[in-house]
């Protein structure tokens, strides 16, 4: 095991075994946004789908001005390159939203009119049946 520590002082781990040096893969950019909270959101996505990752440049927007705005965007970097494809999937599956083509639903329940984003009853909590 070997660890890393970020500019946002969280300690990464970085698993290799003798099979596979922990260099052979490199890491890779994902996502670049001026907004840090959509960041910590597809973090934490990509997290639990198992995908280790890392966010960069929290700590520049205050260069703002002094580095060219660009310059200053969150990243989001996955830490093995054969992750990329599946991050950059799920990246895009989050930033569209739900399908336009889904239909709404209603509660069988309490017969409340759900729209087609939720998957549960907002007035009694009952869960979305499943077809």
């Amino acid at each position: 095991m070997f660890f890393v520590v970020d500019l946002s002082c969280r300690i990464l781990l970085i698993y290799f075994s003798p099979y596979r040096l922990w260099d052979t893969y490199g890491i890779k950019r994902v996502y670049s946004a001026e907004n840090g909270l959509m960041m910590d959101y597809l973090q934490g996505l990509l997290e639990d789908r198992g995908i280790h990752c890392m966010v960069r440049n929290q700590l520049l927007s205050g260069a703002a001005g002094e580095l060219p705005p660009i310059e200053t965007w969150h990243t989001l970097w996955v830490l093995d390159d054969r992750d990329e494809d599946l991050a950059q999937r799920l990246i895009t599956e989050a930033l569209q939203g739900p399908a336009r083509d889904q239909e709404g639903w209603s509660c069988p329940q309490c017969g409340e009119d759900i729209e087609p984003q939720f998957s549960q009853c907002w007035r009694c909590g009952t869960a979305r049946p499943e077809g």
